[in-house]
């Protein structure tokens, strides 16, 4: 098991690299105790993806009131959406995270 911590929000949280015990379960975000569970057995792609979605719900979470309805159908194809818009767009990527200053 790998741990690294993440800011989210200026809260502070933390990302597991565990073994899933359900197969069909890539990731998992625990408001509880501030972590996200992301499968060893996933490629990389697969687990990048995967961040993206729990950090979603991990941000909703913070965000949201709680009556709000913050559902996988929500979720899900908003994190896929934004995942590969990063991933297709590298230069936009980097520009976004402050790794190049001149517009791409």
């Amino acid at each position: 098991m790998s741990r690294k911590p993440i800011d989210i929000l200026g809260i502070p949280w933390t990302v597991e690299f565990i073994k899933m015990r359900d197969e069909d379960l890539w990731g998992r975000s625990v408001n509880a105790s501030h972590r996200i569970d992301l499968a060893t057995e996933a490629q990389l792609p697969k687990q990048q993806q995967t961040l993206f979605h729990e950090l979603i719900h991990a941000i909703s979470s913070s965000v949201m009131p709680p009556e709000a309805d913050v559902s996988e159908a929500i979720v899900k194809p908003m994190s896929r959406a934004l995942w590969h818009v990063l991933r297709s767009n590298p230069e936009w990527a980097d520009w976004i995270l402050g790794k190049r200053a001149d517009m791409p």
